[in-house]
């Protein structure tokens, strides 16, 4: 059943858990996942903290704590412990930023710090944070990632010097080139590029971008031509590119003017943020998703909810909300085994998926329950369609140690009411679903 917190406790985004059986399976995909994510991170150089604003308690990972200065060594303390060596200045920017973030409806941060080392030297941190919400909007926790832009910001410092220009030039891991405005031709590239793009220099050196078609949007070509006709410079903009092979590049790219042998030239340095985008893309994939059946999560149904919820409100549409339960689902795990369990599971996830239309929404809300929203769906269609689902899954040939095995579903439908608030009608839902149970399972009851 579907137990539902008081109003006063704000819910923070959270996992689905099993109820009443062994997660070992799950444990596992999400550990090789995780394995998986932790690989990508290093090699993007970056690390993750979590905060629980509620607590004052973060927790970050060892690339994190070595970016602060301390031992390469996962960190999981009093948030003020981690930032104790920022400069007063430094902690009381980062402190005014973190709390006009909080305070404002946007969900994400940005900022960067100067971190002072022992040694006396700093360290440039650049931190990317989402905040996360309860259902009336009170921020209960930021996750994020650091990531050291020392060395990029240091590059971009470095006096015009022919020796020193030429050392940063040449020694750098990034992607550096250097173009005349006036042919746009190539006339540097340093081995950061080559590496990058799979070109020799030999086969760029005065030819131009568009000859090599290393560019594919030409879009946002026009955007970064206006923005240095504007500016001057531009810091930082996300281009995508192709090697040499086609192979798709994501790049992080920043372009000024520089003056050589008395000619006026681009210079240009584009860093591979592929990775980090590859990174982040799981993390948020694992934040709004079930591991085990791929289905949206608990947090992700939140999220949905409210927005079906503000589009009912403005189009005065029909909306349904489904609560669907497996039953005798301990049954499976006590005499099958767990990963039986966990196959039926997979099973009638896809069995769902299969049959709802492209705006329905379904997600795993933890153990065997699921919940549903079928927006601009009058309650007799959704009786028709949730009988449907109910009678494909009791005819799921399920066989465990050479015997067949029937799997029903109970199911809970309401629509909501004008003016009801969504935990009202979450709770009416519940309560139809109960009503299924009692009635004898495998049935669809409204209320």
């Amino acid at each position: 059943m579907l137990n539902l917190p008081p109003d006063s406790v704000p819910q923070a985004p959270a996992q689905p858990t099993s109820s009443g059986r062994s997660t070992t399976d799950t444990e596992r995909i999400l550990e090789e996942t995780r394995a998986h994510l932790e690989l990508a991170l290093d090699l993007a150089q970056m690390g993750t903290w979590d905060l629980d604003i509620t607590h004052s308690r973060l927790q970050a990972s060892a690339r994190a704590s070595f970016l602060h200065g301390m031992d390469a060594q996962p960190f999981d303390d009093d948030s003020r412990l981690f930032f104790d060596r920022l400069p007063v200045e430094e902690r009381d920017r980062v402190r005014a930023a973190y709390t006009a973030a909080l305070e404002s409806r946007q969900d994400c941060l940005q900022m960067t710090y100067r971190f002072q080392m022992k040694d006396g030297t700093s360290r440039l941190i650049e931190s990317r944070a989402r905040i996360y919400r309860d259902e009336i909007g009170n921020p209960v926790k930021l996750a994020g990632t650091l990531l050291d832009i020392t060395q990029q910001c240091a590059q971009a410092a470095l006096e015009a010097s022919e020796e020193k220009f030429a050392k940063a030039f040449h020694s750098s891991p990034d992607s550096i080139t250097i173009t005349e405005i006036e042919s746009g031709r190539y006339v540097e590239v340093n081995d950061g590029f080559c590496r990058l793009t799979g070109f020799s220099a030999r086969e760029v050196l005065g030819r131009t971008a568009h000859e090599i078609g290393i560019w594919t949007d030409t879009v946002q070509r026009e955007f970064m031509i206006d923005e240095l006709r504007q500016k001057g410079l531009m810091h930082h903009r996300e281009m995508n590119g192709r090697d040499k092979k086609g192979a798709p590049l994501v790049l992080d790219v920043s372009v000024e003017f520089i003056t050589l042998n008395n000619t006026a030239c681009l210079l240009m340095n584009a860093r591979d943020i592929g990775q980090l985008k590859s990174a982040q893309a799981q993390i948020q994939h694992l934040a709004y998703h079930d591991p085990l059946t791929g289905l949206p999560n608990r947090a992700s149904w939140g999220e949905r909810l409210e927005q079906e919820m503000a589009d009912w409100q403005r189009d005065k549409n029909s909306l349904l909300v489904c609560i669907l339960d497996l039953d005798h689902f301990k049954r499976i795990n006590d005499g099958y085994g767990h990963l039986a369990g966990d196959k039926v599971l997979k099973i009638v996830a896809n069995v769902f998926k299969k049959r709802l239309r492209p705006a329905d929404f379904l997600a795993r809300f933890g153990g065997e329950e699921f919940v549903m929203l079928l927006p601009a769906t009058l309650l007799g269609t959704g009786l028709t369609l949730l009988d449907e689902l109910r009678t494909a899954v009791e005819l799921c040939p399920f066989h465990f140690k050479g015997e067949r095995v029937t799997i029903t579903v109970s199911i809970g439908l309401t629509a909501l009411r004008t003016g009801e608030r969504s935990d009202t009608a979450i709770k009416r839902a519940d309560q139809a679903l109960y009503k299924a149970k009692e009635n004898g399972r495998n049935r669809v009851e409204q209320g």
